[in-house]
């Protein structure tokens, strides 16, 4: 399969081919859509959760604090808390003293079961 799309390790094995079926059926679908005159803004209805995409976004500090404090939890998904330690660790390059607020918050985690990230 292409890297059109990202699968979790939960559907490994024989999940894993089934979703890779079915994934690659719906970018045939969604190249005939485009093929046939379809924007791709609106072909892209039928894309599925797992597909890559490029994400451009700005913040303020307090603000990714607030984001590592929440994303960088072990309870996170785990391709948001991959894209979470990036980001911390460009700003720490760039700010070592960073480091020590750009965490998980688990200490006042509100999970049931907590994260267990102490």
């Amino acid at each position: 399969m292409d890297n059109n799309f990202i699968i979790p390790e939960a559907l490994g094995g024989e999940n894993k081919k089934i979703t890779g079926i079915i994934l690659q059926e719906i970018m045939c679908c969604y190249n005939a859509l485009i093929e046939n005159g379809v924007k791709k803004e609106d072909a892209r209805a039928i894309l599925p959760n797992a597909t890559c995409t490029n994400l451009v976004m700005t913040c303020n500090l307090r603000e990714l604090i607030h984001i590592c404090n929440l994303r960088l939890c072990k309870r996170a998904q785990t391709e948001i808390r991959e894209l979470t330690d990036l980001m911390r660790k460009e700003v720490v390059r760039q700010l070592p003293f960073m480091k020590e607020f750009l965490l998980p918050n688990c200490k006042h985690c509100t999970e049931a079961k907590g994260c267990k990230n102490e």
